[in-house]
């Protein structure tokens, strides 16, 4: 999780300086806490939600994509579905 969070805030602070904006006008225009930013820029936080990290990726113009790893074993689906 440690490499993830790290790697993720590198990629935030990266996004945050191309599009031309400190820490604290990011913070302004997505009502997050700078101390907060700089914290997800460093690695430092672990609670990092979707919803927040959508913000965050709005304003910088850019999208959120979520994918999940495929499993190798076969998924069997629930009773009723297909």
């Amino acid at each position: 999780m440690e490499v993830f969070l790290k790697a993720l805030g590198i990629k935030l602070r990266e996004l945050r300086e191309k599009a031309g904006m400190t820490q604290a006008e990011l913070a302004k225009m997505t009502e997050i806490k700078q101390s907060q930013i700089s914290k997800y820029e460093n690695g430092q936080r672990d609670n990092l939600s979707i919803v927040t990290l959508c913000r965050i990726s709005s304003v910088l113009g850019c999208k959120t994509v979520i994918t999940f790893p495929r499993r190798k074993e076969k998924i069997v689906p629930l009773k009723g579905e297909k």
